[in-house]
């Protein structure tokens, strides 16, 4: 997941969730919104491939088939309601509830806030899967929210140490922001730029 965004690959999605599946990674701390933001693009992204995956979804923990029900209800694909409709009718019975209460309501990716952590982690998996600026846009947004901003700017230094592009969105951010925030951002992108550096040499 960490770098599909420079080289996609739809094909192996089955076969990629099947292992992430088995080895525990929807079972640790801020996975799940990570994974459903970064699924959720890779179903926007590819169509034409969400009945064949959804029908494959079937073989996984309950618990992991609700994660990729979110992601294709966050998705946005205008069939996406059809889809659910038609796991619903051969899907465990709690599935079936929390699938029927998804239908008859809305979520997208499109203009997202973000207001906790999960939905920090949402953004993050979003960026993962498409290397867009729009979710670190969103995660900068939340810079100075007085309840989030030491998670932030945490994670937008370490993501920046990891992504060279995020590090680029960052740089490119910092005369946008308003004084208020340019400070923290300035003290993100040194911090990154430094571990950059150290990782180096």
């Amino acid at each position: 997941m960490n770098n599909y965004y420079q080289n996609p690959a739809p094909e192996r999605f089955t076969a990629s969730v099947l292992d992430l599946s088995r080895g525990g990674y929807f079972e640790e701390a801020g996975h799940v919104p990570l994974a459903i933001g970064f699924l959720a693009k890779v179903f926007s992204q590819n169509p034409d491939k969400v009945g064949s995956w959804m029908e494959f979804s079937h073989v996984l923990p309950l618990s992991h088939q609700r994660i990729l029900i979110a992601a294709l209800w966050y998705s946005g694909n205008p069939k996406g309601a059809d889809y659910l409709r038609s796991y619903a009718r051969d899907c465990d019975p709690s599935l079936r509830t929390s699938i029927n209460e998804m239908i008859n309501t809305s979520a997208s990716l499109q203009n997202a806030e973000v207001r906790s952590l999960s939905s920090m982690n949402l953004e993050w998996g979003v960026f993962l899967a498409s290397g867009e600026t729009a979710p670190v846009h969103a995660i900068l947004a939340a810079l100075g929210n007085s309840t989030l901003d030491q998670d932030v700017r945490w994670s937008l230094a370490q993501n920046a140490v990891q992504h060279e592009r995020v590090l680029a969105i960052c740089r490119d951010e910092l005369s946008r922001q308003p004084n208020a925030v340019r400070e923290t951002l300035k003290a993100v992108i040194l911090d990154a730029e430094t571990k950059r550096k150290s990782s180096s040499s």
